[in-house]
């Protein structure tokens, strides 16, 4: 059977058209509310809810592989570029920690997002109101994709004891972005020039994540 995916990285929203010769099946695959929506051509909405990033990844993936299983041969659209895969794992590839996070973040629009890289123990960060609960969560590695970005900052910021990358929110979806290390009583302030879009700023903190080794990670974005 052949497939068509359509695929929006920016929002995490996944169409998938299968083609039959008993006709066309339609699957649309979306984080909305608080966790992942379904719907199919006649319209039904399946909402599932989930409480974690974690629990967000997996069944999203899983619900994506589920719908490809029966494909024999797959066209990807994503945003304006089109290629065939060779693999469903080529596809669910792309669904990673930076775009997860970027499609919630869309949804909430927190005006301040901290990702903490650190070694020993875990540092204490107040929580002011309006914290998006679903944000803090740890960072496993089995998660992050290295982006090609931010590789200036990475060869400053390697072998810190800390690391910290705050984005601001200033308009819309763009982020200004500051990122803090610490090497015992040094300290190194990094300020971006431009803002950065959301998925971007994730694809910037990946990077940092995926290069800087050593460091544990969490995530606290608060609205």
């Amino acid at each position: 059977m052949e497939c068509s995916v359509f695929m929006s990285l920016e929002y995490l929203e996944i169409d998938i058209v299968r083609y039959s010769p008993s006709g066309v099946q339609h699957r649309n695959i979306r984080v909305g509310g608080p966790g992942i929506e379904v719907e199919n051509d006649r319209g039904q909405l399946l909402q599932i809810p989930v409480t974690s990033m974690e629990d967000l990844l997996g069944r999203f993936k899983d619900l994506v592989a589920e719908e490809l299983s029966l494909c024999s041969r797959i066209i990807v659209h994503i945003e304006d570029a089109q290629r065939t895969v060779g693999s469903i794992s080529e596809i669910l590839g792309l669904v990673d920690y930076a775009s997860i996070m970027s499609a919630v973040s869309h949804m909430s629009r927190p005006t301040r997002i901290t990702i903490i890289g650190y070694r020993g123990r875990r540092p204490h960060v107040p929580l002011p109101r309006g914290h998006i609960l679903m944000h803090r969560v740890g960072i496993k590695r089995r998660y992050i994709r290295d982006y090609e970005v931010g590789r200036r900052i990475i060869s400053r910021i390697g072998g810190s004891e800390r690391v910290v990358v705050i984005g601001l929110r200033t308009v819309e979806d763009r982020y200004r972005v500051f990122v803090v290390a610490r090497h015992g009583r040094r300290r190194l302030t990094i300020k971006l020039k431009k803002p950065l879009r959301l998925e971007t700023f994730y694809a910037l903190a990946s990077s940092i994540i995926a290069r800087v080794d050593g460091l544990k990670w969490y995530e606290v974005a608060t609205a």
